[in-house]
């Protein structure tokens, strides 16, 4: 197709095996032609779901083959290219997915359970890669006896959240140390002008924590944009795009004026530093010293050092807030936050969701989406809310995805199958409903119990006034 190969010559004797070869070349090049020959137009969507399905299989059985076929061409042990180089030969692969499928080939070499599982369609190209990944922190053995089980037939996002819920119990403190000092050795930064368009580009690699915070304050600046654009309720598409809008806010938080002339009617400052507000969440026993394992992370940027946890609280004081606990989803501490009176309620979101419920984005990034309609008489109570981003909490109110919640409150997307009719409310069975919790009847006082809360002369013992 796109090259020529160059290999030893054959051997004598392999003529017998040479038919079995010819005969699956045929095969697949007759598979090539009728994908390229699909019309698709005048199908019905059940027709249409049903191809979609097929090809998805075709693709995950094609990358296992890759692996594969990369893994026999290393065993040849001949003078010719290797596996990755014969496939960037033939494909015409970019020189960055070659390098991917050379991690891949190589990784599951290894685990062969995954190669099966990417071959027969239990996971896709892109959670093959996750488990890739994530081979480097846990080890081929882990990954293929504990993790894989775990994303078999979860997409791509729930695999990688999953993933790195798994990979972050794993970790001992001395591994979150380890993982945040290499981190900040690599941290760089980059700025280049193309000689031709005379444009400029700047790029940075940082660690989580820093990444995290300078991620907020540039989307924060970018929301502002937005709503100085018309928001909601106008056309700020129309105004610059979503890439034009974070290169001004970029602009504008170095103090510099952006190019939009009504820009200079909003005030710099106001996007500043002072907008930063950090969710952290830890055991009192990690933050107290007696203990060296527990929870201890900033939302958004995962597990972090105790010792580094108590430097940003005192380097950003009332900008950080979040949850101490002393046992199992007990919490004994909320605070250092001057939000209004919904902000104890969106810490325990970033808590308990740590981000879009569907996809896994950001926590910065989502809303509290009330799971039953507030309109229909949904109630605002934690146990009501589930955090989406903009794109999912579309999907979840156009019925395309609906949310179930575990046994422990946390709420998990339940994706209804595209194959229903074009415009009509999926008929989800009922086991599928999102679960909700009873009202008590009008005028009953049922429901309205008061928690129970430990003596506040127990939580001062054991709680200092304020993290170390």
């Amino acid at each position: 197709m796109f090259g020529t190969v160059l290999e030893a010559p054959p051997t004598r004797g392999e003529t017998g095996e040479k038919v079995g070869v010819d005969v699956a070349v045929s095969r697949l090049s007759a598979a090539a032609v009728a994908l390229g020959g699909m019309p698709g137009a005048g199908w019905g969507r059940r027709d249409l779901v049903a191809a979609m399905e097929a090809v998805a299989g075709v693709k995950a059985a094609v990358a296992a083959a890759e692996v594969r076929l990369a893994a026999a061409v290393d065993a040849l042990g001949d003078a010719g290219a290797d596996g990755v180089s014969s496939w960037k030969t033939v494909s015409g692969c970019s020189e960055r997915e070659a390098r991917r499928a050379k991690k891949r080939a190589q990784v599951l070499g290894e685990m062969p359970a995954v190669t099966d599982a990417l071959s027969e369609g239990r996971v896709n190209v892109e959670t093959a890669d996750v488990l890739v990944d994530a081979v480097g922190r846990a080890g081929t053995e882990a990954v293929e006896g504990e993790l894989l089980g775990l994303v078999a037939g979860a997409d791509a996002d729930s695999a990688r959240r999953v993933a790195e819920g798994w990979l972050t119990k794993r970790e001992t403190a001395a591994d979150v140390e380890a993982r945040l000092a290499r981190q900040r050795r690599r941290r760089r930064g980059w700025r280049h002008r193309d000689s031709g368009s005379g444009m400029w580009r700047f790029g940075f690699e940082l660690d989580s924590v820093t990444g995290t915070a300078v991620a907020q304050v540039l989307d924060r600046e970018m929301d502002r944009l937005w709503r100085h654009d018309g928001g909601r309720d106008g056309t700020p598409d129309a105004v610059r795009s979503v890439e034009q809008r974070r290169a001004d806010a970029f602009t504008r938080l170095m103090g510099v004026d952006s190019p939009v002339e009504t820009d200079r009617d909003l005030p710099a400052e106001a996007g500043s530093r002072g907008r930063l507000e950090l969710v952290a969440v830890a055991d009192v026993g990690v933050l107290s010293g007696e203990s060296r394992e527990g929870r201890c992370e900033i939302v958004d940027a995962g597990p972090i050092p105790p010792t580094l946890l108590a430097e940003l609280i005192d380097r950003y004081d009332a900008r950080i807030c979040g949850a101490i606990f002393a046992g199992p989803g007990r919490p004994l501490w909320l605070g250092r936050s001057r939000r209004l009176a919904d902000a104890a309620q969106r810490i325990a979101l970033a808590v308990r969701d740590g981000g879009c419920v569907v996809c896994g984005a950001p926590f910065a990034h989502t809303h509290a989406h009330h799971v039953e309609p507030y309109a229909a008489g949904g109630r605002t109570d934690i146990d009501q809310l589930a955090s989406l981003c903009a794109h999912c909490h579309t999907q979840v109110h156009t019925g395309i995805i609906r949310l179930r919640r575990r046994t422990d409150g946390t709420w998990y997307p339940v994706r209804v199958h595209p194959g229903g009719e074009p415009g009509r409310r999926p008929n989800v069975p009922g086991r599928l409903k999102a679960v909700t919790s009873p009202r008590p009847p009008a005028g009953s006082s049922r429901g309205r119990r008061k928690t129970q809360r430990p003596a506040r002369s127990q939580e001062r013992a054991r709680v200092p006034a304020r993290p170390p």
